[in-house]
């Protein structure tokens, strides 16, 4: 038995944005009508962003003579420090049933930001550049 689903009533992706706080079109969503059944919408419609991710090695061997060597190496993850996105707030309050009213929406209607948690705002971001340096000394 399948519990009510929120209703999409158009592409939640028309409204996507740069905005952290606007990841995707918060309008197209409606509350589940009493007895809903759950199967008014698809159970997937939206992906998490797009991870752009570049790491880097460099590594260099000097020879000491006979089998040792020495090797120092650098390892960058996100390299460029790009800003990524681990997670977007899908959970939405309606003020009742059958509902377009989102009651926890990031902006409120005077276009001021007053919940930086609200539906369909950034929940998560991956790490930023990450720098290590090995040393190996080998014989």
């Amino acid at each position: 038995d399948q519990g009510a689903r929120i209703v999409l009533n158009g592409d939640p992706g028309s409204g996507s944005s740069d905005d952290p706080y606007r990841q995707f079109d918060t309008s197209v969503f409606s509350a589940p009508n009493y007895g809903s059944n759950g199967l008014e919408s698809p159970r997937v419609y939206m992906n998490l962003p797009a991870m752009n991710n570049f790491d880097l090695s460099v590594a260099k061997q000097l020879p000491l003579g006979g089998s040792r060597r020495f090797e120092i190496r650098l390892d960058a993850f996100n390299v460029f420090n790009t800003v990524q996105f681990s997670g977007i707030n899908t959970t939405a309050n309606f003020a009742s049933a059958g509902s377009t009213v989102i009651t926890n929406l990031p902006y409120d209607s005077a276009g001021n930001l007053v919940r930086t948690n609200g539906f369909g705002s950034v929940s998560g971001v991956r790490a930023p550049r990450q720098i290590q340096l090995m040393m190996r000394f080998s014989f």
